[in-house]
């Protein structure tokens, strides 16, 4: 992103790259269409989505943690038939 000029202290007039925007709001791969004149798009998106990740990361370490005999029992599980399957 380049400033090219401020507004007043906190409004700036930039130039973005489209996938520079779809990067920051996670949509890769052209899930984000292209901005025409006027189109407005909430930068702060993409910074409620990089919480989102971080709370559910958070949310399945938690369930890992209380969860881990279940776990290893299943995946104890694939393993053996994973083995029994090659042989």
């Amino acid at each position: 992103m380049k400033v090219i000029a401020k507004v007043d202290s906190d409004k700036y007039i930039c130039e973005v790259d489209h996938a520079e925007i779809e990067k920051f709001m996670d949509l890769y791969y052209g899930k984000m269409k292209k901005l025409n004149v006027n189109d407005i798009i909430n930068l702060g998106e993409g910074y409620d989505y990089a919480d989102k990740s971080r709370r559910a990361l958070e949310e399945t370490r938690e369930f890992f943690k209380k969860n881990a005999d279940n776990i290893k029992a299943i995946t104890n599980a694939f393993l053996l038939e994973s083995k029994e399957i090659t042989q």
